[in-house]
């Protein structure tokens, strides 16, 4: 007999209800047929959860497959948290992919990401109606995206040919390599290749973009990572976790690896500091650790740096501890050193007392709540593997799948 569960909805300090609805009348006698490949396939996946400023909505990405086309398409919906009215409805067009949801300072716009203008563009839509705006018009795709505090600049990365002074070099130098009949490649250092892609010589890099008061961007943006050899977000799986805003939307922190000719075997991934503006050369904080530093998370406050850290270089498996950095005096700690999991994205509460993470424990992947001043962890989840999660004042989501069941909100 199919059995139902509706979205849970974690507050933290309030328990956690789960309403279970059990299918009766003409379904429950329905004849059962075997789970095949083809509805797998056609299942649909829903990802990204991502909860308004005042918690009240949830934005979220969902996958649909398009069989006769053989390609997956993402859609972005919108779910209120309460009221009578918890029906999700669709914001994007079908046929149309976009991805990364994000809201707009005041809750009343989301940003995403789509080519439906031939490359891959930053776009706006406001709830309030009518169709979604294009923010940036950049000559090459932008693969990540993540607005500042004070919503009033866009930070974008983009692959670019370092040697480039403008992203119009790179567009040209893009289109005479595609134009080339030879197919031969000479390659001086590694890496050559990233699972399925051939490297081409470019390098993924920050930018920032200003924008006006329609939330559009302004002019050219301003390259924050020029000099950084190397790829923000890292490759091939890394994302937006990767570098942070700092609460009062002045400097952007990221991780780095300087490639060099090292890349392929060194670990050495560092937390750079740059300002908005680019008037500074990146400023390296964490030197001293010649293992992985990443995910990077300022506390509300502006005070404390919380990211992860690996402790021996070379060895890509370490566990990662989750450090806590004085922004003023650089002063460093581990927060729980005798924690034995290994930390996962990390997110602070809005009051900076709770840093919430994932990770990999006696076979799961579950949420944490970590309370900082006390050096105390509480475990949020059970069974199951959390992906990712999202908070907003007391309300905090999450999109959990099992064995048997696929993510669920």
């Amino acid at each position: 007999m199919p059995v139902f569960s509706t979205p849970r909805i974690l507050r933290p300090g309030l328990a956690v209800t789960v309403i279970v609805l059990v299918l009766s009348g003409p379904l429950a006698g329905a004849v059962v047929k075997p789970f095949s490949a083809h509805d797998l396939v056609l299942m649909e996946r829903v990802s990204d959860p991502q909860l308004s400023p005042d918690g009240s909505q949830l934005a979220y990405q969902l996958r649909e497959t398009d069989l006769e086309a053989n390609k997956g398409l993402n859609s972005l919906w919108l779910r209120a948290m309460g009221g009578a009215d918890l029906a999700p409805r669709r914001l994007t067009a079908p046929g149309l992919s976009s991805t990364s949801p994000r809201w707009s300072r005041d809750g009343q716009a989301l940003y995403f990401l789509s080519a439906r203008s031939g490359s891959s563009q930053v776009w706006r839509l406001a709830l309030a109606g009518g169709d979604a705006q294009q923010v940036t018009q950049a000559p090459l795709d932008i693969g990540s995206f993540m607005l500042s505090p004070d919503g009033l600049r866009l930070l974008a990365s983009m692959e670019v040919y370092t040697d480039c002074q403008t992203l119009a070099c790179t567009k040209a130098r893009l289109e005479a390599r595609t134009a080339q009949k030879r197919s031969g490649e000479v390659y001086e250092r590694l890496f050559i290749r990233h699972w399925d892609t051939w490297s081409n010589g470019t390098r993924s890099q920050l930018f920032v973009y200003a924008l006006n008061e329609q939330g559009v961007a302004k002019a050219e943006p301003i390259w924050i990572t020029r000099g950084i050899d190397g790829d923000v977000p890292s490759k091939p799986f890394g994302d937006d976790s990767e570098f942070c805003f700092t609460p009062d939307s002045r400097s952007v922190i990221f991780s780095a690896r300087i490639a060099g000719q090292t890349e392929a075997w060194s670990t050495n991934f560092d937390l750079y500091r740059s300002p908005v503006d680019g008037t500074r050369p990146p400023e390296n904080l964490t030197a001293t650790n010649l293992a992985w530093d990443t995910g990077p998370m300022v506390s509300p406050d502006g005070r404390t740096l919380a990211y992860r850290a690996m402790r021996r270089a070379g060895f890509e498996s370490d566990r990662y501890g989750i450090m806590l950095r004085d922004l003023a005096t650089g002063a460093t700690h581990e927060l729980l050193p005798q924690w034995d999991r290994s930390a996962d994205t990390l997110q602070w509460s809005a009051d900076g007392h709770t840093l919430y993470t994932l990770a990999d424990d006696l076979g799961q992947r579950r949420l944490f709540a970590i309370d900082v001043a006390a050096r105390s962890v509480r475990t949020l989840t059970d069974l199951g593997t959390v992906a990712s999660f999202t908070v907003a004042g007391n309300t905090l989501v999450y999109a959990r799948d099992a064995l048997d069941s696929p993510a669920q909100l």
